[in-house]
């Protein structure tokens, strides 16, 4: 399975997430892609995929929620406050299987 999320290119646009959800703010997106993920990895291998408009970065294909959602947070390092980056460091970075 693979989920895309698609960077806005505007202060306008919004977050997008698999062409079905769409977010404010990439720290809501977020909360919803921890919740994907954990969901998607129970059922089969899972890349996360995000789409930067020229530029993309992929996971590799993984059963391993932890290591999903922290590089998602690393890729999404610019768009986060320290502290939701931080808080996620703390809860998947030493986790990883």
């Amino acid at each position: 399975m693979q989920i895309t999320i698609r960077v806005p290119k505007t202060k306008t646009d919004r977050w997008v997430v698999s062409n079905h959800y769409r977010r404010r703010s990439a720290g809501t997106l977020l909360k919803l892609i921890e919740r994907q993920v954990v969901k998607a990895v129970a059922k089969e291998k899972t890349c996360v995929v995000v789409n930067y408009g020229k530029d993309t970065n992929e996971t590799l294909e993984s059963k391993d929620s932890n290591y999903l959602i922290y590089t998602t947070v690393c890729f999404l390092e610019d768009y986060l406050s320290y502290e939701i980056i931080k808080r996620y460091e703390n809860l998947y970075s030493l986790n990883f299987k």
